[in-house]
């Protein structure tokens, strides 16, 4: 037999015998075990069900002790004794009282009154007085203590109960007056031993008596209580206990036996010396001992895997132990065919690694005076796969290298053509004979040129961004029909220049307002947009806006088509569309230029907002792009069945409040920007409410606390102190009117953080008039009409001024006067920027940009709101070169806003 087979044999046997002693050792204990948890928690059961009943027992008799100590039942019995006159009178007067102590609930249903000579002079019962019960037990017991009557079938009552009787004696002789007699059925003590829980489907407690008949019901057999029969052999060994030790309580053996219905039942009894009763509780041993056949059925499964398990270990054994043999014989044949190369060496100690070791010396000897072809042959092949991977690493960088070339000379020439512009109509502006018109022609041609070398910077820095993994999304609710009409009301112009038609289609429903990155959506529908119009030349391109309410994880979106019929692209060249500083090809970069960033930086804004973007082209036919983004949680978000319905009726309808709906109304506004406090006071007086101002915060709790306010206005960032601890000071005070946040900042926390601190809501600058008061009369009890005007949070025209600015409430007479106020005075906060700028004091500037942003908007210039925030953030960050940049822009803006103010008013000669 081979030395595997005998190891594996071995292990076998080995693990059979122990399987077997180990199984049935398991078993004998997990059997002892589970018998006495059952019998420990039939014991538990026992003792408590008879404690239970002791306690009922003389719960009864004090209650039957306590009806005998009645003043009137002793005055009774005296009278009746003495045969006073109004014995008669007295015994109806103690039937009363005795029908008022019965109680069903505790089983008490009867109660009667035996004379000295045994009877009965008083009953609930009327047809029971006069009966002669002195030979009765509970009258001869009772005569000097109050005693329990075992359970019975009463033959006049008709019922199974048990008799509770006392003496009634006189308070001052003691002499026996009487016996008072209760009768109770056996509802309270079935009560208690019917109760099963934890005794599983065959379980039960029941009573026997001293006659060894059941007391309590059955679980089993029907009609059993005084007539079933309780003559087991575990049944007598109790009564032989009492004799043996008396009416004391003694510990009991549990036992397993056969219950009065022949079944086999683990049970355990508990003694209730009083009354001579035995408790007993009972469960089947076959449910019971029910664990038991799931161990041993488990115990077989076992063995019959021991022996498998034992095999495969031994096998496994085997081979291991025989293994090296095995390796050293292949070695020798193999060293045998001449491969001198091949090591049979093992680190095993024992004698067959050393013959192993000694062999592999042997064959090492050899090896080194004879020279191995095959590894000769490796080498080569080894060289040769190196030259090819340094060949094909070479070409790599070489085609990077002529990308990065290709693609730095494509920039430079897009950042060189607007620069040279710019440079040479500077020269020009040199010269001190030109005419106002071509002065004004040479600055239009450097600011366009200046805008579009801007545009090309933001592109770079957005894909530096990009790069260094630092974009980052703010979602915000803003409105989709308002980003999409302006994105295709900005591009129109564009588009009319390369005589294109532009089109904006809405397919189905759509909701009013969506969650994301507002000014990002924007800025990836220009790029599409732009990009469409640049390629398509006497064509068109459209706009088509669906909703999709279950696109990706049952989540809805918005997906934008942008539809040309420009030159298209094609397939090959698709893959790589999307890639930095990649167009179609070169003649494309020539005859369009462009940088090839547009659609790169638009494809990873789409994958940050969770979106996705798509390209489907035909050379000569056209392209669609197409843009899907998730809208964010819809709960609440009105839906619109006419979505360009709704845009005609956004770019017809007005602005601001019509009517004095703030009637009556008492209001403060926090606000330390002068711009603001004219904009809002003036808004809110003429919508009819009173309106006090605050400069900051101090001041406002101060005028809150000295007089009644309907609505508080509190602005955020105000100096000495601002919103945020001024609510939190009022709202300590008691102060429980509304109190509104207006703030400048629109971060996804900062409405959470207001409503935290004490805000009752939250409105964002720049204002909108009818939202704002709308919101006033709703906190302040005013009913208002359903507002309809539908604003977007994330406006952002575009930074281009060319032409003066008008405000969207120019054609508003009532905003004439205060937007005359505003713009006189914008001279001075540019000047007080540029002098804040000039000295690097990033806290002055972050302070006036802060407050020019909060109030461009609501005063009509939404522009003035993008540029100011994006020169608060440059002062936030302490970047005097960004702050630089960005107040280039801002004061151009406000020149222009101011251009256009002077000409609408009319001169002093018209």
């Amino acid at each position: 037999m081979k030395i595997a087979n005998k190891i594996s044999i071995s292990c076998l046997l080995t693990a059979v015998l122990l399987g077997a002693i180990a199984g049935a050792l398991f078993y004998s204990i997990a059997k002892t075990n589970l018998e006495q948890a059952i019998f420990a928690h039939l014991d538990t059961t026992a003792k408590s069900r008879a404690h239970h009943i002791e306690n009922l027992l003389e719960e009864r008799k004090r209650e039957v002790e306590l009806m005998a100590e009645s003043f009137h039942i002793e005055t009774t019995l005296e009278t009746i004794i003495n045969n006073h006159p109004d014995s008669t009178k007295l015994i109806e007067e103690t039937k009363s009282e005795l029908e008022e102590l019965l109680c069903p609930e505790i089983g008490l249903y009867e109660t009667f009154i035996l004379n000295p000579d045994g009877k009965i002079i008083a009953s609930t019962d009327q047809s029971r007085i006069g009966l002669d019960k002195s030979t009765d037990a509970y009258f001869l017991a009772a005569k000097n203590k109050t005693y329990i009557k075992d359970a019975y079938y009463s033959q006049t009552t008709k019922r199974n109960s048990i008799c509770i009787s006392t003496p009634v004696r006189a308070d001052l002789s003691g002499k026996l007056l009487g016996v008072l007699v209760a009768r109770y059925n056996l509802k309270s003590l079935r009560d208690i031993t019917a109760e099963r829980t934890g005794l599983g489907e065959t379980g039960e407690v029941y009573l026997v008596n001293k006659d060894k008949l059941m007391i309590t019901p059955s679980r089993f057999v029907k009609d059993t209580v005084l007539r079933q029969k309780v003559d087991t052999e575990k049944v007598r060994e109790l009564f032989e206990d009492v004799e043996e030790f008396g009416a004391e309580h003694h510990p009991h053996v549990p036992l397993i036996y056969e219950d009065y219905r022949g079944t086999r039942v683990l049970g355990i009894h508990d003694h209730i010396p009083e009354m001579q009763w035995y408790l007993l509780a009972e469960i089947n041993q076959k449910e019971a001992l029910a664990p038991l056949a799931k161990i041993k059925r488990l115990g077989i499964i076992i063995m019959l895997l021991i022996p498998v398990v034992a095999w495969l270990i031994g096998t496994v054994l085997a081979r291991f132990i025989s293994k090296p043999i095995h390796e050293l014989h292949r070695g020798t044949e193999i060293i045998g065919a001449g491969n001198l190369d091949y090591k049979v060496g093992t680190d095993a100690k024992d004698e067959i690694g050393q013959l192993a070791r000694a062999f592999d010396k042997m064959t090492g000897d050899l090896a080194k005076t004879t020279t191995s072809i095959d590894k000769l042959n490796d080498q080569i092949t080894q060289q040769k796969q190196l030259e090819e991977s340094l060949r094909q690493a070479h070409q790599a960088a070489q085609n990077a290298n002529e990308a990065k070339s290709d693609s730095l000379a494509n920039m430079s020439h897009e950042i060189r053509t607007p620069m040279t512009a710019i440079l040479g109509y500077t020269d020009l502006l040199m010269d001190p004979d030109l005419t106002p018109s071509d002065r004004d022609n040479h600055l239009a041609v450097i600011r366009r040129n200046g805008e579009h070398l801007l545009s090309l910077i933001n592109d770079i820095l957005d894909l530096s961004k990009i790069e260094a993994g630092k974009l980052s999304m703010e979602a915000q609710p803003c409105n989709l029909l308002s980003i999409v009409a302006d994105v295709a009301s900005m591009m129109r112009v564009r588009a009319d220049q390369r005589a294109t038609s532009l089109s904006t289609h809405y397919t189905n429903q759509l909701p009013e307002i969506i969650l994301t990155d507002g000014p990002r959506l924007r800025q990836m529908l220009v790029n599409l947009v732009g990009n469409a119009i640049k390629f398509t030349e006497n064509g068109s391109v459209r706009i088509v806006v669906t909703f999709l309410p279950d696109w990706r994880d049952q989540k809805p979106a918005v997906q934008i088509q942008v539809i040309d019929t420009g030159i298209g692209i094609s397939e090959e060249k698709l893959a790589k569309l999307f890639d930095p500083f990649v167009q179609a090809d070169s003649s494309t970069s020539r005859k369009y230029g462009g940088t090839g960033l547009g659609l790169a930086i638009t494809k990873h804004i789409t994958e940050l907002l969770a979106g996705e973007l798509t390209a489907q082209s035909t050379p000569g036919v056209g392209s669609t792009f197409t843009l899907v983004v998730p809208t964010g949680s819809l709960e609440g978000v009105k839906m619109l069945d006419s979505p360009a319905e709704v845009v005609r009726q956004l770019s017809a309808q007005g602005h601001g409040p019509q009517e004095k709906n703030l009637t009556g109304l008492c209001i403060l506004l926090a606000e330390d920007g002068i711009d603001n406090q004219n904009l809002i006071s003036y808004l809110i007086r003429k919508a009819g409410a009173h309106v006090e101002v605050a400069d900051n915060g101090k001041i406002a709790v101060q005028k809150a606390s000295d007089q009644p306010f309907d609505v508080i206005l509190m602005d955020i960032q105000m100096p000495e102190m601002d919103g945020y601890e001024a609510t939190r000071v009022l709202r300590k005070r008691g102060f429980t009117h509304p109190i509104l946040a207006l703030t400048a900042h629109a971060m996804s926390n900062d409405r959470e953080k207001c409503l935290q601190v004490g805000f009752d809501d939250y409105m964002a600058k720049p204002i909108n008039p009818a939202k704002l008061i709308q919101m006033v009369a709703r906190y302040g009890g005013k009913k208002m009409p359903t507002d309809q005007t539908t604003t977007d949070p994330t406006h952002k025209p575009s930074t281009a001024v060319t032409q003066p600015i008008e405000s969207e409430f120019a054609d508003d007479p009532d905003f004439t006067q205060i937007i005359d106020q505003f713009v006189a005075g914008l001279t001075d906060k540019v000047e007080s920027m540029q002098e804040a700028l000039n000295n690097a004091d990033f806290e002055t500037l972050q302070r006036l940009a802060h407050q020019l942003k909060g109030a461009g908007g609501s005063y009509g210039y939404p522009a003035l709101t993008d540029s100011a925030k994006a020169l608060e953030e440059a002062a936030k960050a302490r970047d005097h070169e960004a702050a630089g940049l960005a107040f280039t822009p801002l004061a151009k803006l406000c020149q222009a806003i101011i251009a256009a103010r002077k000409a609408e008013t009319p001169s002093d000669g018209a």
